[in-house]
């Protein structure tokens, strides 16, 4: 039996899925549905988001709505007389009309194992909290944020090192298997619909730029997670003197405070080391507000820090 499919995506993460569902032999892409162009780059250029370069390229039919809640915006989605709708990373609020159109319905593909991690950002959500192990879910929608029935989802073991980059990938790529896997399932209405636990409910916010401050006040384990979860945006920072130094790469040294927090202590080895409230975090990759990203050896060299120099415990 083959299935009508309209895919609802934007970013890179999506790529994988909407790819998994063209080359299906079970499955008819009748529709892409993604974000506007958007302007990127220095020359500010509109640039089609990744789903819609993607679907261009397998000359799939393309639909980049503004939003969805005005009048008439969804009428072309019901025009497609899709049997299911997939979503992936899409980035906008479907409304319920539209979730109650296809006969089967409306599913997601979340990446984290639901109820943990409900929201925007789950991937970041996980290598922040140290989650040991994450996954992607199948999910049918409702009108909630991410709280529909769990339909299937595989585990994704997280190592203690691993950046949000190399952790969208391996998740991109696992719920593309899980999707083509369950497709023809999906098709028949045969996947048994699991309703979601009411304990263990997490929530994965849109993240904003201020979320990548690193506080000494924190412990080194958070910084250390924080800058692995919001690598590459925001990117995480610190700030010395009013400037504003982007933090790429520590290393984290566990120990009793010996010096105010936020106090350069060292800066041998090439290394910046800085009192945190259980240790020490060594900065080693950064890049000073109105210069070159560098080393840390570079910036001492240049001397652009000396200890006794204090990072501020405030956000900007």
């Amino acid at each position: 039996m083959t299935i009508n499919v309209v895919f609802m995506g934007s970013p890179d993460f999506a790529v994988p899925c909407l790819e998994a569902l063209h080359e299906h032999p079970d499955c008819n892409v009748v529709g892409v549905v993604t974000q506007p162009d958007k302007p990127a780059g220095r020359g500010r250029k509109l640039t089609p988001p990744p789903v819609a370069a993607r679907a261009h390229e397998l000359q799939l039919d393309v639909y980049q709505p503004p939003g969805l809640r005005k009048a008439g915006r969804i009428d072309p989605i019901i025009a497609w007389k899709p049997d299911i709708i997939i979503v992936v990373a899409y980035g906008k609020i479907l409304p319920k009309e539209l979730l109650d159109a296809p006969p089967r319905g409306c599913v997601n593909v979340h990446a984290s194992l639901l109820p943990r991690h409900r929201g925007a950002s789950p991937i970041h959500q996980a290598i922040l909290q140290g989650d040991n192990e994450t996954g992607v879910a199948l999910m049918q929608m409702d009108e909630g944020l991410d709280t529909g029935p769990v339909l299937a989802e595989a585990i994704l073991p997280l190592s203690q090192r691993e950046r949000t980059p190399e952790v969208s990938e391996k998740l991109s790529s696992l719920g593309a298997a899980l999707l083509s896997k369950n497709l023809p399932a999906l098709a028949q209405g045969e996947l048994k619909a699991v309703t979601q636990s009411e304990s263990g409910i997490t929530h994965a916010p849109l993240i904003a730029k201020r979320d990548g401050f690193l506080d000494p006040r924190q412990t080194v384990g958070f910084a250390d997670r924080q800058v692995r979860a919001y690598d590459p945006w925001p990117g995480t920072f610190m700030v010395l003197q009013d400037m504003r130094i982007k933090v790429f790469d520590i290393e984290i040294i566990p120990g009793v405070p010996t010096a105010e927090l936020g106090e350069v202590v060292s800066v041998a080895d090439g290394k910046v080391s800085v009192q945190w409230s259980d240790g020490i975090v060594r900065l080693l990759e950064i890049h000073p507000a109105g210069r070159k990203r560098s080393t840390a050896a570079a910036w001492i060299s240049g001397r652009g820090v000396a200890v006794g120099d204090r990072f501020s415990l405030n956000a900007p």
